[in-house]
């Protein structure tokens, strides 16, 4: 485990969604048009999906490229097994929805909520989340590559058995955020509030983790280490 003082290196380059949004169209009932293309088993393209209001739906194996979703609230709706490429999502509501086993690629996500998402088993790449709130939600298993978080929570979230490779996570809350048995290796979270992370016993997981002076005293207990006033 490091200690550092401030952010050093480049900021990982992450592949952003291919839109044109000035060429999307706006259907006049955005979720009829997603519960048709579930039905149908159809690819969902090329749209701007705004406002939608749904509650316990389910989409699951819905794929969707090139949309973008805003001011959209989706309430322990499933999208467990969708395919989710090219989304800009802005200013939504996915709270308690199931996007179990869900394939993300180039997905940017602003001011998104989603407490208690679930999550698991699910693989993303080129992920960019900014300002989103996922406190509670499950990742477990997932494998992601390419992924910048900045000004989240992801308080009591579980990142359990996780595989990630060029992860990059500023000004975020992991407070009590369950860790084990994933690597954090390469990471710098010298500005991220860490308090009562859980990981394992021997906490391998810390193992090449860069933290400040003020973090790695308060994670010397999980190292079995006594602080001498």
């Amino acid at each position: 485990m490091k200690t550092e003082n401030k952010k050093e290196g480049k900021e990982i380059k992450i592949a952003g969604p291919q839109i044109r949004e000035e060429a999307l169209a706006e259907p006049s009932d955005p979720l009829e048009a997603l519960l048709e293309a579930k039905e149908e088993e159809e690819e969902l393209t090329g749209l701007l999906l705004r406002g939608i209001q749904a509650a316990g739906c389910d989409f699951s194996g819905i794929r969707l490229k090139g949309v973008v979703l805003e001011n959209c609230r989706f309430s322990s709706c499933r999208f467990s097994a969708g395919s989710l490429t090219d989304l800009r999502v802005r200013a939504c509501d996915f709270s308690y929805c199931d996007f179990t086993a869900a394939y993300f690629s180039r997905c940017r996500l602003e001011s998104v909520k989603g407490v208690g998402i679930r999550a698991a088993e699910s693989r993303m790449a080129d992920q960019r989340w900014t300002d989103c709130n996922f406190r509670y939600g499950n990742f477990h298993g997932s494998k992601i590559r390419y992924l910048a978080v900045r000004d989240c929570d992801l308080s009591e979230s579980f990142f359990t058995a996780c595989q990630w490779k060029e992860m990059e996570i500023r000004n975020t809350s992991l407070r009590g955020a369950s860790l084990t048995n994933t690597p954090l290796k390469g990471l710098d979270l010298s500005d991220c509030a860490i308090e009562g992370i859980i990981v394992s016993d021997p906490p391998w997981e810390l193992r090449g983790l860069t933290v400040d002076l003020y973090q790695a005293a308060a994670l010397a207990a999980l190292l079995g280490l006594r602080m001498k006033e």
